[in-house]
């Protein structure tokens, strides 16, 4: 995984401070961070498991090749969260280390039982400790909740007190948006979500699905169905589009599941339009995502912060005719 820009606001002019010592992060191990963020803030992580056949392993005890090769074998593959007693263990070790209050960012509920699991877990403290743990409801998943994570490790870089982090969390955590498209539709297939029919009917026209998390439920849904990966861009720099005339700031990802050539086009495409945007490169999903994704496709993340107000009537040229105007130079 590599970190790009994505700190250069926060940068100018703040000099660089040790690692925060009042609060600490908690997340689960499909959130994938960078030494940078983890240098700035404690993180922990509590793992979810993945069993292969017979066999059960943490996830960080897979790589995501393997559950890749597993997948294409045909074997029973699936996946489980966190107990409630492994947040408890994480929350303890964090108080034992010395840190007052914890920041839970558990992924998406509407996809994983590990939501429940920490609330659960932070029930099981003592009333004085529960009191400082804050578990947030999320909408966020795997790369998406990794950008979160690196933002706000950044404000509380900055200095900023818990409460002000736990209330810049609520505040842009629910512009979050992340959508993907997968290169071959056997993964839905073969996880349930697709049925035969459509699986053949898809293979056969060369379907191409963008999957998005809903802002208002957290549920995976179909957003479209295009043909090409050029309709695939086309699509991404729409929704890139809609951010960037809605927030004042954007800060983006990327992922790549093994397309790294398309994940490259689309990210010329995305720089040449904004020179100065704050970005992330995300190298994969995690064993875990893989397993319900497999490993093939490429996708956008983005969180924005802060409401434009523009005037409708004093605009320069317009960002859909910009976009077209660059794919006619292809």
């Amino acid at each position: 995984m590599i970190y790009i820009r994505i700190y250069t606001d926060f940068r100018e002019g703040v000099k660089a401070m040790s690692q925060n010592k009042d609060y600490a992060f908690v997340v689960d191990s499909t959130t994938a961070l960078n030494k940078d963020i983890t240098d700035i803030v404690r993180v922990e992580k509590v793992s979810l498991s993945i069993t292969v056949e017979n066999l059960n392993k943490p996830e960080n005890e897979w790589t995501s090749e393997e559950i890749a090769q597993a997948l294409k074998e045909n074997k029973n593959v699936h996946s489980a969260c966190p107990s409630p007693a492994e947040f408890a263990q994480a929350y303890e070790k964090l108080f034992d280390e010395g840190y007052k209050d914890i920041l839970v960012l558990p992924m998406n509920k509407s996809i994983s039982h590990t939501y429940e699991s920490a609330v659960m877990g932070r029930q099981v403290l003592d009333e004085e400790k529960q009191k400082h743990v804050v578990v947030l409801e999320l909408f966020e998943a795997n790369y998406g909740l990794a950008l979160l994570v690196a933002i706000l490790a950044k404000y509380s870089e900055q200095g900023f007190t818990f409460e002000q982090v736990v209330a810049k969390a609520k505040e842009i955590a629910p512009t979050f948006h992340e959508c993907w498209t997968l290169s071959t539709l056997e993964p839905l297939y073969k996880g349930g979500r697709l049925s035969r029919f459509s699986f053949i009917v898809g293979a056969f026209l060369k379907i191409k699905p963008i999957i998005g998390i809903n802002e208002t439920k957290g549920s995976l849904e179909a957003e479209k169905k295009v043909r090409t990966f050029n309709d695939v861009d086309k699509y991404f720099l729409d929704k890139i589009a809609e951010a960037m005339n809605k927030f004042k700031h954007v800060y983006m990802s990327f992922v790549h599941m093994g397309e790294d050539d398309l994940t490259n086009n689309l990210i010329k495409k995305v720089t040449d339009l904004y020179p100065d945007l704050d970005y992330t490169v995300f190298d994969g999903v995690g064993p875990l995502f893989t397993v319900h994704l497999g490993d093939a496709g490429y996708g956008i993340g983005f969180i924005g912060e802060g409401l434009k107000n523009e005037n409708p009537t004093n605009k320069e040229e317009s960002i859909p005719t910009r976009i077209m105007k660059l794919f006619k130079k292809d």
